[in-house]
């Protein structure tokens, strides 16, 4: 590679910004183009009456890629770790609990049923996960439980740990591997993860890379001898390689047409999505309610200020959230409805409290679940495109490590460490993540 041309990443995101981050922290000259007036994407944090919000609810993996990457950085933010869910919601009642122990104690399952989930739950902590990535999530399920009830609260843990509702799509091993890293623990971070995000700026450009905001790229020309990126204002860039940490749609745009490893990915991508009701409150009005999970319905809401500092002193966060599956249609009134129903009963006086709320219907939680058909995690779109020259992707949907974030943060050092090999062994990679 030629050392006199600037590395380009397009896109300021997690990814994007991690790419930069190791690519500079190595010697190389930095450009990151972000389209947008700020730097974040979906890990901006909104402030809004003195309150912090995070478009839907975030974790940080505490044994995720996401967290070794920002340790390795010296940028691990401040924050707690939640507790177990207090309460189970199932047959629209309320099933109070402090622990996954104290569930088993509660009406809702019988003793067949809370034999299964002990023994399994116990198994998944020592099993390895490669072991079933030739099923679906839903086939393992089945093959642990035969008790309906056992089954459900299998995929609720499923679905707290990946975000996912579509079982019979999703793998098993990609699965269970972010179950285990889930119960190592998760962090909800001081103040969002704008923290994250601005940490990650700040450290970049006192690497010196060169980060620009409200860039709109309108063509790349992938070249053996480095990239040319053609900008909407008229501009252009030679570039000694260009890093896609963008949007699947928006690396479509650019490099679509010049890649057939690049369209045979994109077509069969599936991507995760959630509704969310965010909520701003002057106090919690049911304060031993921290933390509920749905067990036949696929609900979520967590006071994220008991954890970290999000709140004016006294009030709250909290976060609703129905999981999707991005194949059924939604009607975003009516899931409104769902998510403002379920308050009622869990947090019963929450409308007299309410400062300031913001309803999501329907946000991208991750641009692709990792199916079993395809391989799970190794069947994802490669950090690397063979058939187009000095091309490189990162993002959650990219790579072989990690799911959510952590996948953004992976496939970004990930790109970084293999753009920065010397040419004949990056040529040799580049031929070895194809096949």
């Amino acid at each position: 590679m030629n050392s006199q041309k600037p590395m380009v990443v397009i896109g300021g995101g997690l990814a994007g910004l991690t790419a930069a981050n190791y690519l500079a922290r190595a010697g190389k000259q930095v450009i990151v183009l972000e389209r947008a007036k700020e730097f974040g994407g979906r890990a901006r944090t909104n402030r809004e009456a003195g309150f912090e919000l995070n478009f839907g609810p975030h974790a940080l993996y505490l044994k995720g890629a996401g967290a070794r990457i920002l340790r390795d950085l010296q940028l691990m933010p401040t924050g707690s770790k939640p507790v177990a869910p207090d309460v189970l919601w199932a047959e629209q009642q309320l099933y109070p609990t402090n622990s996954i122990k104290a569930a088993l104690t509660t009406p809702l399952l019988s003793r067949r049923a809370k034999w299964q989930f002990l023994r399994t739950f116990a198994k998944i902590q020592f099993i390895n996960p490669a072991d079933y990535v030739d099923r679906s999530f839903a086939q393992w399920i089945e093959q642990q439980a035969d008790e309906p009830r056992t089954r459900q609260l299998l995929a609720m843990f499923g679905r707290l740990t990946t975000y996912g509702a579509a079982n019979d799509l999703q793998s098993a091993a990609a699965t269970l591997e972010n179950i285990k890293t889930g119960l190592a623990g998760v962090l909800y971070v001081d103040h969002g993860w704008l923290t994250i995000v601005q940490a990650l700026v700040d450290n970049a450009r006192q690497l010196g890379v060169d980060l620009r905001t409200s860039q709109r790229v309108e063509s790349i020309q992938p070249s053996l001898a480095g990239p040319t990126i053609q900008l909407a204002d008229g501009s252009s860039i030679q570039a000694e390689a260009v890093v896609l940490a963008v949007t699947p749609q928006a690396a479509n745009e650019l490099i679509g047409a010049k890649s057939q490893l690049f369209q045979r990915h994109y077509q069969r991508m599936q991507p995760i999505t959630a509704a969310t009701l965010d909520l701003g409150l002057r106090r919690l009005p049911q304060p031993t309610r921290q933390f509920l999970l749905g067990v036949d319905q696929p609900y979520y809401a967590v006071v994220h200020s008991s954890y970290a500092k999000l709140a004016p002193q006294g009030q709250t966060v909290l976060h609703v959230m129905k999981y999707l599956d991005q194949r059924q249609v939604s009607d975003p009134k009516q899931t409104r409805a769902e998510l403002e129903n379920l308050l009622d009963q869990y947090q019963a006086g929450w409308r007299d409290q309410l400062i300031t709320s913001r309803f999501l219907p329907s946000i991208t939680v991750s641009y692709d679940l990792p199916q079993a058909q395809f391989g799970g995690l190794a069947g994802r779109t490669p950090v690397v495109l063979a058939d187009c020259p000095n091309v490189y992707l990162a993002g959650d949907w990219v790579g072989a490590e990690g799911q959510l974030a952590d996948a953004s943060f992976a496939s970004g050092y990930t790109v970084a460490k293999i753009m920065l090999q010397p040419a004949p062994q990056s040529h040799m990679r580049t031929v070895g993540a194809v096949a």
